[in-house]
């Protein structure tokens, strides 16, 4: 009998031949169904009824509809960040198995595959700007100057509380605004 959990993806790495294209498929591997699953390396956080956390790092297959969210979003990798729910053999608890079919049908699945994609796309922006302080200063710099913008056009009744706070959020997390930036355009904004 096996115990039911829950594994947080902390890192998540498509492997095979598509690796050589940094992880995604090449166009014309779109589409392509190699025998109905993808191979990833997870570092998984799992978590099973009334213990602490653990870390497990394994090879896993993945059915290529786990990764779909609709017929234009075929091939995207799953990112970290997503919980998955999982089951653990109660005599290796690094034998971790993932109920791919329960992933599918839950509900929230779409949401999750979408935030954690957002998360990676802010964390690979990061890490570009890092590698490239001027370009990062320069879009920083703009974006003072648009964040200040931002909050005359809430003032003036232009754009909501709500699509300020989303794009501040978004600018920061990318590495393209810095934070303290972002708290003056918000104090700017008043109420």
């Amino acid at each position: 009998m096996r115990i039911e959990g829950t594994a947080v993806i902390r890192e998540s790495e498509r492997t095979g031949h598509e690796s050589a294209n940094q992880g995604e498929p090449w166009p014309w591997e779109i589409g392509l169904n190699h025998f109905g699953t993808r191979k990833y390396v997870f570092t998984l956080e799992v978590t099973l009824p009334g213990e602490a956390p653990y870390v497990v790092e394994d090879r896993f297959r993945v059915p290529k509809k786990a990764e779909n969210l609709g017929l234009f979003d075929a091939g995207r990798k799953i990112p970290a960040g997503v919980e998955l729910p999982v089951s653990v053999d109660p005599r290796r608890r690094d034998r971790v198995e993932i109920d791919w079919e329960r992933w599918r049908s839950s509900p929230g699945r779409k949401e999750a595959m979408r935030a954690g994609r957002a998360v990676a796309a802010n964390e690979a922006m990061r890490r570009e700007l890092d590698r490239k302080p001027k370009l990062r200063d320069k879009l920083r710099a703009n974006n003072r100057t648009a964040g200040l913008a931002w909050a005359e056009a809430v003032r003036m009744g232009n754009m909501s509380r709500e699509d300020l706070e989303r794009q501040l959020t978004l600018e920061v997390a990318s590495g393209r605004m810095d934070p303290a930036d972002a708290e003056a355009a918000r104090r700017a904004a008043g109420g």
